[in-house]
């Protein structure tokens, strides 16, 4: 797997992130709240034991790499001071496996602060991916590569034009730091 940060920004494309094929079923509307395109998006079910032992290794490796790569990092100490440190991302619950149609859109938006993080990987070619408005960047769409970022602010977008397949991990505060509820 390779990682790379983009600029001094906390946003990482990612490639090489290789999960097993799975037989994929819809299981229901996957919303934001807008009517309009919610029945774009579209939450699979059929996650397979050896497909979430392969998505724990490379969020393993994913959370090792960020605690490497920000240690002495002036941006991602200003979002979290020493705690990245800690930064681990638990196993528990699956990513969600999203089918957008075409038409399915977010405008430009910054996620809301339950959110700290986004894992976002592509499960086959896709043509379409996030875009970030504030420095003008696209993620990845080929299969196997995606993009992490950590929730700072930084407006971005998604619009649809053919069928995606993403699985796509949010990450709140007790899945990246180990907090005891």
């Amino acid at each position: 797997m390779k990682y790379k940060r983009l600029d001094n920004l906390p946003v990482w494309s990612i490639e090489n992130w290789d999960l097993p094929d799975l037989e994929l079923t819809p299981l229901q509307s996957h919303g934001q709240g807008d009517e309009t395109v919610d029945h774009l998006r579209v939450e699979m079910e059929g996650i397979t034991d050896d497909w979430k032992a392969q998505w724990n290794k490379y969020t393993d490796e994913l959370s090792r790499h960020l605690r490497e790569d920000t240690e002495h990092d002036s941006t991602v100490d200003s979002m979290w001071k020493h705690h990245i440190k800690d930064f681990q991302i638990n196993h528990g619950g699956n990513p969600f496996i999203l089918n957008d149609k075409p038409g399915y859109q977010m405008a430009h938006h910054i996620d809301n602060r339950a959110i700290v993080g986004v894992i976002i990987i592509n499960l086959k070619d896709n043509s379409d991916s996030t875009e970030f408005a504030d420095f003008d960047w696209k993620g990845p769409t080929n299969k196997g590569t995606g993009l992490f970022m950590l929730n700072n602010g930084d407006l971005h977008k998604i619009v649809v034009t053919g069928d995606r397949l993403i699985a796509y991990q949010p990450l709140t505060l007790d899945t990246m730091f180990n907090i005891n509820t």
